[in-house]
């Protein structure tokens, strides 16, 4: 069967955690800055400020307050739904 019309074939798209307890104590930085209405994220290099940021582009980026219902509605859920129907659909996560 066809993909749904107007779908892509494939979305990528990005969720950004915040540091955990043990990343804080640590004293880990933050490094991504992230762009949720354009999709980017640009990547700063944690020891060279000199050194140019590395910039990404993606289909979604959520932030490091999003949560997981949010995620899954906007990303996986219409994957689900069009299974359901009877189309292909695959989620990849990593």
């Amino acid at each position: 069967m066809a993909a749904a019309k107007g779908d892509d074939n494939v979305k990528v798209v990005v969720r950004c955690r915040p540091l955990n307890e043990t990343e804080k104590t640590q004293g880990c930085k933050i490094v991504a800055d992230l762009d949720t209405k354009r999709g980017t994220i640009s990547i700063r290099h944690p020891k060279d400020p000199s050194e140019p940021n590395k910039d990404f582009t993606f289909d979604t980026v959520f932030d490091r307050e999003s949560i997981q219902a949010d995620v899954y509605n906007q990303t996986a859920r219409p994957i689900v739904n069009s299974v359901l129907e009877g189309y292909n659909g695959t989620i990849f996560a990593y």
